[in-house]
């Protein structure tokens, strides 16, 4: 499983959870393919997948199953084009949770402490993964630039900088004072230990937010839930320029941020007609 191993050591920039996902996928594939790499192809993709569907595994499942092989052979170096031919299986439409942006406000005011202050904003108006948010160290800032950048063996692909407004960096300046953090400490230092937050905590932390603010289908809201807000937020203050929210959400395609946003083609054809009826 060498070249399974090399793959899931570039996952520098994503949260445990994906990388436990993508584990779990490449080690039930190398099994059905025997341990040999050499079959690492997309026709034994195509039969892994038609065999996940034949003992019962939902679309959704697939689906999930499908995005990782593909992930897993563009690293190996398989053309687009033959990648195309292995695709997911239709599902139903799955409700992306966000906060809108009237209850920004509210969910901001939560937050009592600066490292929670902290979390909350560059979750939110940074668009930041969890699993980036937890690998920021004090030295990544620039405060001059008003950014974060974005470091890792798979840098090119997550997005060079995280944009920061002028509020998350008040916060951010006055929470790095006030612990004292030095350049190589990490934003999110646990006080009790040399590393990071965990994922789990600031889960817990952001939902709690949510629930205190009042914010609609709160049970749902998750760090990611924070991201998807500001880009939806700014697809609309940018006159729906998807093109420009593909850059501040940090997206490789196009196609990824169409579907991050939940565009819809009735959405498309109603923007077509008022502008060419």
């Amino acid at each position: 499983m060498t070249k399974i191993k090399e793959y899931l050591e570039g996952f520098i920039n994503r949260s445990s959870k994906t990388e436990l996902l993508h584990k779990k996928v490449l080690s039930q594939y190398n099994n059905f393919v025997d341990g040999d790499e050499q079959l690492y192809t997309v026709h034994t993709a195509q039969r892994f997948l038609a065999d996940c569907k034949k003992r019962g595994m939902e679309n959704v499942s697939v689906s999930t199953y499908t995005s990782v092989l593909r992930s897993f052979l563009k690293f190996l170096d398989v053309p687009d084009k033959e990648l195309n031919v292995i695709r997911a299986p239709q599902v139903g439409f799955k409700i992306k949770h966000a906060i809108d942006e009237d209850n920004w406000v509210s969910f901001l005011k939560q937050p009592r402490t600066l490292q929670d202050m902290a979390i909350a904003h560059v979750l939110l108006y940074g668009a930041c993964r969890v699993g980036e948010i937890r690998r920021i160290k004090v030295r990544d800032i620039n405060f001059e630039s008003k950014t974060i950048v974005i470091g890792g063996a798979r840098e090119a692909k997550v997005g060079g900088s995280i944009q920061l407004n002028n509020d998350t960096l008040e916060v951010i300046q006055a929470y790095i004072k006030a612990y004292k953090l030095v350049k190589s400490d990490y934003l999110l230092r646990n006080p009790r230990e040399n590393m990071s937050l965990s994922e789990r905590s600031i889960e817990y932390r952001v939902k709690k937010w949510a629930i205190a603010a009042g914010v609609p289908n709160a049970e749902k809201i998750t760090p990611h839930s924070l991201r998807r807000s500001l880009g939806k937020a700014f697809y609309q203050r940018s006159g729906k320029d998807i093109e420009k929210t593909r850059i501040v959400l940090r997206h490789q395609n196009i196609s990824s941020t169409q579907h991050y946003l939940s565009i819809q083609e009735e959405e498309v054809r109603d923007d077509y007609r008022k502008m060419f009826d």
